[in-house]
């Protein structure tokens, strides 16, 4: 394999929308979702075993790695905890009284939980992005949205990056241990060509961006900069995750037809990079 070629792991489950790659060092295991089946996976990157489960939530938005080997599970109606091989159980409901859906999800350095939350058919101006506070409380961080996407909080904690894949900007939030000043926000990154989905901070300090329909993930120096892309032969690219130095991607195949899945027949799968942010 030539620097920088990615390569796809076989013996991992395809779907149709994989998302939500997450590292727990502390288990030592990789975890990824397919969001319209509620499939979480895991990989042993040591010895490459993988598991999947079905934990019943679906459409799942993002499955949040947590001590022990437990997991939140973000789901349409509400958070759940969640063991493999046991029945997740509801710790927190959504009560803001409508039909949307949850997307993708992460925890800040200090335990608030932030939710994009989206219409299922992606109606304009329907989603926002909902903190979830240490005491349980929620507030509205942004409203107007349309596809709020990855979420991810620089080295030094003093920024949050943002993905609004329909706005094709990922956005850069002043931030700290009281929460973010989204009111001070600034357009970090504007694409023409593709849709910021997931985001990651890599080992390497700097911004990486899974770019769907473009086939490519994308690095960016936290002040903005495009230091490199690096392709993938197909084109749905929704998440990235480093492990060490590997970066593992997810990738999706909606709405696939006959014709697409002959131009892309690795579409869906799960890919990495080795040693990439030595790169």
């Amino acid at each position: 394999m030539t620097e920088h070629e990615c390569e796809q792991l076989s013996a991992a489950p395809t779907g149709s929308l994989l998302e939500g790659p997450r590292w727990s060092a502390p288990s030592g295991r990789l975890s990824w979702i397919d969001i319209p089946t509620g499939r979480v996976f895991l990989l042993d990157p040591a010895t490459e075993a993988i598991r999947s489960y079905d934990t019943g939530i679906a459409p799942l938005g993002a499955a949040l790695p947590l001590a022990g080997g437990e997991f939140e599970l973000v789901g349409a109606e509400g958070i759940y905890r969640w063991r493999p091989e046991s029945t997740a159980q509801l710790i927190f409901r959504f009560d803001d009284g409508s039909e949307l859906i949850s997307n993708d999800a992460n925890i800040d350095p200090w335990g608030r939980r932030y939710v994009g939350r989206m219409a299922a058919d992606e109606a304009q101006g329907a989603a926002e992005l909902v903190a979830i506070e240490i005491d349980g409380s929620t507030r509205t961080v942004a409203s107007g949205l349309t596809i709020p996407n990855g979420l991810a909080w620089s080295s030094d904690q003093s920024w949050l990056y943002f993905a609004e894949s329909v706005e094709q900007r990922v956005y850069r939030v002043p931030t700290g241990a009281k929460g973010e000043s989204w009111h001070k926000r600034e357009v970090l990154i504007q694409h023409d060509s593709a849709l910021p989905d997931g985001i990651c901070i890599g080992p390497d300090g700097n911004l990486w961006v899974a770019c769907f329909g473009g086939a490519r993930v994308e690095r960016y120096s936290l002040a903005g900069m495009k230091l490199g892309e690096y392709s993938l032969p197909v084109s749905q690219v929704t998440a990235c995750e480093f492990v060490g130095d590997d970066l593992y991607v997810t990738t999706a195949a909606e709405g696939f037809t006959e014709l697409d899945w002959r131009r892309e027949p690795l579409a869906g799968s799960l890919f990495r990079f080795r040693a990439l942010s030595r790169a």
